[in-house]
């Protein structure tokens, strides 16, 4: 947050936590997300009032829970088609703030561009849908050790526990013998019925130990698990992830010195998946690069790009870069 300057944010799920949006609050950020289904009944969980429309006619309400919840900062705007059903979006206070209620519906749907189509856009040229996992990794059956651990803490805990119930048993024992040898009545008969319960519950607990020991016998020796080896794809995705922000970097810094907004599929296609030529002299290093085929749009966007590159003072090994567009017909 410190590094973007960003303080509202929307999230593409339906997110339920009470502690998130207390979270977000107490660090005065907004957070716009949806309610799930199971979290309400519609109009009637809502002290709602109708705040305006939308564009296709339908109505938008805003409100609080109906029966408050002092511990929930939330404010809940619902859309309410009269076909469809219920939609409750939630912020925190902070989003009531920065956005009129009825713009809720609208930022929520925009993150499908701010996020997923930029994630889209990244697969196409990034190659992140590309799977480089298809070798295996053998190592140990975690299944099988987390499964052992289990028991071995269980069979732990029994050991204990028939241990403590040992040392009643014997000190129990030892009162029953007491009360024999003095010739008590209800005080003997009192502690055989204590002995007696105390008996049946380390027989419980043998009877529980013993079933344990034969689940630990039936994992088997320690086994081995052929997992996917995602190790490539991981650094590949890192790699794809790494050029995108040096892209973006590069696309802010050239955007800054164009009149005209070309977006980085345009940059992609016109400048760096075209031919050209490459030379370097005792000063500078000079690329060319091919413009046969481009319309006359094209080639006068791609002079504005040129012209950016080389106002950005880009250096290869310390020699300034030059950029130039050739016509280099085949």
């Amino acid at each position: 947050m410190a590094a973007t300057g960003t303080t509202l944010f929307v999230i593409d799920r339906a997110v339920n936590a009470v502690a998130m949006a207390c979270a977000f609050a107490k660090q005065g950020w907004g957070l716009l997300c949806m309610l799930d289904d199971n979290e309400h009944h519609g109009l009637e969980s809502f002290e709602a009032t109708l705040v305006g429309t939308l564009e296709d006619g339908t109505l938008v309400y805003s409100g609080p829970w109906k029966v408050r919840r002092p511990d929930d900062p939330r404010h809940f705007v619902i859309v309410a088609p009269d076909a469809s059903k219920t939609l409750v979006y939630w912020g925190t206070p902070q989003v009531e703030e920065v956005l009129e209620v009825t713009e809720w519906p609208r930022v929520y749907r925009e993150r499908n561009e701010i996020q997923e189509n930029s994630f889209k856009r990244m697969i196409d040229h990034g190659a992140l849908n590309t799977n480089y996992g298809r070798k295996k990794i053998v190592g140990p059956d975690r299944h099988q050790q987390r499964a052992r651990e289990k028991l071995d803490q269980a069979l732990k805990s029994v050991q204990q526990r028939m241990d403590k119930q040992a040392d009643a048993v014997k000190a129990k024992q030892t009162q029953v013998a007491e009360s024999e040898s003095k010739g008590h009545g209800k005080r003997l008969a009192q502690r055989q019925r204590a002995l007696a319960v105390l008996e049946k519950g380390v027989q419980d607990a043998q009877h529980t130990q013993d079933q344990l020991a034969e689940h630990a016998v039936a994992l088997g020796p320690p086994g081995e698990r052929a997992d996917r080896d995602f190790r490539k794809q991981t650094l590949m995705t890192f790699r794809t992830l790494f050029l995108e922000n040096a892209l973006r970097a590069f696309m802010f810094v050239l955007l800054g010195a164009l009149h005209t907004k070309v977006s980085v599929e345009r940059v992609l296609s016109l400048l760096f998946e075209r031919s050209g030529a490459r030379m370097e002299t005792v000063s500078q290093v000079v690329y060319w690069v091919n413009t046969a085929g481009l319309s006359g749009p094209y080639q006068r966007v791609l002079t504005e790009v040129v012209d950016g590159l080389c106002a950005m003072d880009l250096r290869e090994q310390g020699k300034p870069i030059c950029v130039r567009l050739r016509d280099m017909p085949p």
